[in-house]
């Protein structure tokens, strides 16, 4: 199991090469014929054959396919309640040595899938302001959100949802135009931070952990400057504080507006694993090409965007969140050195640099980043207080521009 030290730099040992067994996928109820707008958006798929936008990450064998309702108003949530498992596989990484032997004593959790809802603006317009998200964990847990990278849907946290479960409340959300999310676009990373407020707000969630890999990240920094006040912790995996050049973001904004997201996609692999993870685990690459390609590309252009206009180097002293920094030792995309560049700007954040990894790190090596998250948020003094306290008085956010 890994650790992080005291000190502000930790090295991950790597893991052996094992596989584990698939985790079910649970279905919500039938619904009525007035509710037949429901779109499978989120189907767990066979290794050698997926073909949905939202899929799982690939095991061994067929799940259930999971449904969420796209509307143009406000949906309830639909609620099942899955037996807890071990964690799922398909990665090169082993399952949790205690994982198999608490799974069947360990008590059922609460999954709700929710479409996001709309506000009409003056003309009669309307404005997504809820982002596509699931909740699995119990109901009086505190809240930790996990947040995607671009491309990817929130399937990337298969892995880590079986252990975070056991003590924490999960959400993870979508981004537009991803995992059959209406496609709405958020062209800066504000937006997208906003977004995220009102899906909690609407959720009556006042204060919640967060991790986020890539674009997800990104997002955790924004929250970080605009609203402290609503984290008791935060994780940054994978993540720059900024990515690339403008001009990198934008030229692969006219190649998608001139011939689709098909390149982009079939290159996913060489950006989120290692060249030795993509050639022994060709289902995943699969998923990660096909996951992509089902991208609405509007939303990913307007993504780029975002990613082009985002730079907070020169604001990250002013992050008070305690803050973990997690970097593929391999990471092309967001490099080490962009790590290191988080942790000596953010007050008392720290590193634990994994080896052998590349972008996607909780899928490349989901054990070593489910213990890394487990410890740091467990650390944070007000995370558990925040599921028990609803009403914390919460801090007042810093002034000045957003």
């Amino acid at each position: 199991m890994s650790r992080v030290s005291d000190s502000s730099e930790t090295t991950v040992p790597k893991a052996e090469t094992t596989t584990a067994g698939p985790e079910p996928t649970a279905v919500p109820p039938a619904r009525s014929d007035a509710e037949t707008t429901a779109v499978r958006a989120h189907s767990p798929v066979p290794a050698a054959q997926a073909t949905t936008a939202n899929a799982t990450v690939p095991a061994d064998t067929d799940a259930p396919a999971d449904t969420v309702t796209q509307a143009d108003t406000d949906a309830p949530a639909d609620t099942v309640t899955p037996a807890r498992t071990a964690a799922s596989a398909g990665t090169a990484t082993p399952a949790r040595d205690d994982a198999e032997s608490t799974a069947a004593a360990t008590p059922a959790v609460t999954m709700r899938l929710a479409a996001p809802g709309v506000r009409r603006q003056p003309g009669g317009r309307t404005a997504p302001l809820e982002l596509q998200h699931r909740v699995d964990g119990p109901d009086d847990a505190p809240l930790l959100v996990l947040a995607p990278t671009l491309g990817a849907t929130w399937h990337m946290w298969d892995r880590q949802v079986p252990e975070l479960t056991r003590t924490w409340r999960v959400l993870r959300f979508d981004l537009p135009g991803q995992g059959g999310a209406p496609p709405h676009p958020a062209t800066s990373v504000a937006d997208l931070a906003e977004r995220l407020l009102t899906t909690l707000d609407s959720l009556g969630e006042t204060r919640f952990g967060y991790a986020g890999c890539g674009l997800g990240g990104a997002v955790g920094l924004q929250l970080a400057l605009t609203a402290p006040h609503r984290l008791t912790a935060l994780a940054l995996v994978s993540t720059s504080p900024r990515p690339g050049t403008p001009d990198e973001w934008r030229q692969r904004g006219v190649v998608i507006r001139t011939n689709g997201l098909d390149a982009i996609a079939r290159g996913t692999p060489d950006r989120w694993f290692t060249p030795a993870f993509a050639t022994a685990q060709s289902a995943i690459t699969t998923w990660a090409v096909q996951m992509v390609g089902s991208t609405a590309p509007g939303c990913y252009i307007a993504a780029c965007e975002a990613n082009a206009a985002f730079d907070v180097r020169g604001r990250l002293n002013a992050i008070g969140v305690p803050t973990l920094v997690v970097c593929g030792a391999e990471d092309q995309t967001a490099p080490p050195a962009d790590a290191r560049a988080l942790v000596a700007g953010i007050p008392d954040a720290r590193l634990a640099m994994i080896p052998g990894a590349a972008h996607l790190t909780p899928v490349e090596r989901p054990t070593e980043v489910t213990d890394l998250l487990e410890q740091h948020f467990n650390a944070a003094p007000d995370f558990h207080d925040s599921a028990t306290t609803g009403s914390l008085p919460l801090l007042q956010p810093p002034p000045g521009p957003d």
